[in-house]
C-alpha cells in the first residue's frame, strides 16, 4: 500500500488550520465575556427618616402642607432629599448644611436672572 504523503500532508494542514481558528474564536469570545461584565457602582442614595437626616447631616425639612407619598433619601452622606406630591404633581426638595450658597439642583449650567 503506497501512502501519498501530498495528500496526508494537506490533510494535517487543514486539520491544522481549523484547530488554530478555533482556538483564535474561544480567544476572542472570552476577551468579549470579559469586556461585557458590568461594573457594579454603590448607589450613593440611600432610603431615610426624618429623623435620620437630622442625626446624619443635621438639617430637618419643613414639609410642604397637604402633600402625599413624602419619601426621604441621605446622598452621600451630604444632601438630604425629600420627594412628595402635591395636588397630583410630583416635588423633589434638596437641602444641605453649608456656609454659602451652592447649587445642589444637578442642573449644572449657569442660571441667568
Amino acid at each position: 500500500m503506497k501512502i501519498n504523503f501530498k495528500l496526508l500532508f494537506l490533510c494535517v494542514i487543514v486539520v491544522f488550520v481549523v484547530l488554530f481558528c478555533l482556538a483564535v474564536m474561544i480567544h476572542t469570545k472570552n476577551k468579549n465575556e470579559e469586556k461585557n461584565k458590568t461594573m457594579q457602582i454603590v448607589n450613593p442614595m440611600k432610603k431615610s427618616t426624618p429623623q435620620e437626616i437630622i442625626e446624619t447631616i443635621g438639617v430637618k425639612f419643613n414639609e410642604p402642607k397637604n402633600v402625599s407619598e413624602i419619601k426621604y433619601f441621605i446622598i452621600s452622606n451630604q444632601v438630604a432629599q425629600m420627594n412628595f406630591i402635591k395636588d397630583g404633581i410630583s416635588f423633589t426638595a434638596r437641602i444641605k448644611p453649608a456656609k454659602q450658597f451652592e447649587d445642589i439642583s444637578g442642573m449644572y449650567f449657569n442660571w441667568n436672572n
